[in-house]
């Protein structure tokens, strides 16, 4: 595994046990193939393809959002991460 998780962490035993992930879903206007927004979406996956798949899908089943007073759609994912166990979800910093 290359990402940098606590040594105790529960994917080190077992990598496709169902954890929360962080995927970042990029954001571009219908037409256009410049990236110009990217939206943070939190999904429950077994490993990162998985987590990339299900947060461009969850995406795409929200629809297009505004930017800058334009509607924008969801184009790709670009990155995945699990949840470490210091990682804190819904607790304000």
């Amino acid at each position: 595994m290359n990402i940098a998780l606590s040594p105790n962490h529960p994917l080190r035993t077992d990598p496709l046990k169902p954890w929360p992930y962080e995927v970042t879903v990029w954001y571009r206007k219908p037409g256009s193939r410049k990236l110009i927004h990217c939206r943070r979406l939190f999904v429950k996956a077994r490993g990162t393809a998985a987590a990339l798949r299900a947060g461009i899908r969850l995406a795409r089943e929200q629809g297009s959002i505004p930017y800058d007073g334009k509607r924008v759609i969801p184009s790709r994912p670009t990155s995945a991460r699990p949840f470490d166990l210091q990682d804190r979800i819904g607790i304000p910093a």
